[in-house]
């Protein structure tokens, strides 16, 4: 995070309405860059991945 003068990340987990099977998940990720040599956050893109895998299995294990 040394690159970024802000780095939020929000995770957003709202059930379907319609029948109460699934959910809908969404990230919203706010960089504000150093300076503009500063990288676009392109490698946590992996951990964002992690961690929908994560939600996904808590979610599926749930519903049974």
């Amino acid at each position: 995070m040394k690159d970024y003068k802000k780095f939020d990340a929000t995770l957003v987990v709202n059930p379907k309405a319609n029948n109460g099977h699934g959910s809908i998940v969404s990230w919203t990720i706010e960089y504000e860059k150093l300076n503009d040599d500063s990288p676009v956050p392109i490698d946590y893109l992996g951990f964002f991945h992690l961690n929908i895998e994560d939600v996904n299995s808590h979610l599926c294990a749930s519903e049974t």
